[in-house]
This record gives C-alpha cells, structure tokens and sequence, in this order.
C-alpha cells in the first residue's frame, strides 16, 4: 500500500508499509542491534546471513560487530547505499527505563539529497530528538 507522496524534489524516496530490509545492511537495523544487550546481539548475529549487495555492504561478522561499536559511540548509524545503490539513511533508536531500543527514528533518501557529508548533521539532529522521546519511556542519559 503506498501513500501520499512526501516533499517536493523531481526524485523522492517510497517505501511500501511492511517492507522488510536485513539488519546488516541498514541504518534502522544495525542501530537496533547495537543497542540490543551484548548477548542478545550476538545471539542474533550468530543466525545473520550477511548477504552482500554490492562493494558498501558488511559481508563479514567481524566487520558488523566493528560497525556497531562505532553505532554505539557516535550514537546513531548509518548506511552509505549498503544495499539500494543511490539511497542513504540515518538511524536513532529509542530506548525505554531498562536502556532497551523499543523503537527507531530514521531518515531516507536519495545520496544525492542526503551525501555522506551531512550524515553527522542528520544524525546529531536524530539523537537529539530520540532522547527526548526515550526520556518519555522512563530513559535516563
């Protein structure tokens, strides 16, 4: 099911309500297994079939747990076109009063509208605002 189109460039980014797309490969899922308890994280890692999509795409285990140390101390990720060439995202997560992520805040779009150098921008900005949430479950900084 699609619906209203959102903004006003020539070229805009769509998602079908319910579309799935693999932890490795993207901002909201590799944020959510960066905040996820170590354990758990592994656990679910364990299962992952890192499938590569193209040269961007972490293929390895080594290199996904890599990634999410990186996740946890910027405090948001990132995917530089690791799965669909030409689409970028940035992702938060929201965490209740346990430090569980219960929820995800991310931005998509084309590379072009959204290039590598403004990911720290969007990002920060995302990290602000997922904090202001999570404090709404009971988190505490």
């Amino acid at each position: 099911m699609k619906y209203g189109r959102v903004g006003t460039g020539t070229v805009f980014l769509s998602v079908d309500l319910g579309s799935r797309f693999e932890l490795h490969s993207g901002a909201p899922g590799k944020a959510m297994l960066a905040y996820l308890p170590e354990e758990e994280s592994n656990e679910i890692i364990k299962k992952l079939t890192l499938t590569k999509y193209n040269e961007r795409t972490i293929s390895t285990k080594k290199e996904l747990k890599k990634e999410l140390a990186e996740i946890r101390k910027r405090g948001f990720a990132i995917d530089r076109a690791e799965q669909f060439d030409g689409c970028h995202c940035v992702g938060a997560v929201i965490r209740d009063h346990r430090d569980y992520p219960i929820a995800m805040v991310w931005a998509s779009t084309t590379s072009f509208s959204l290039p590598e150098s403004k990911f720290a921008q969007v990002g920060e900005l995302l990290s602000k605002h997922v904090e202001l949430i999570s404090e709404k479950f009971g988190h505490k900084l």
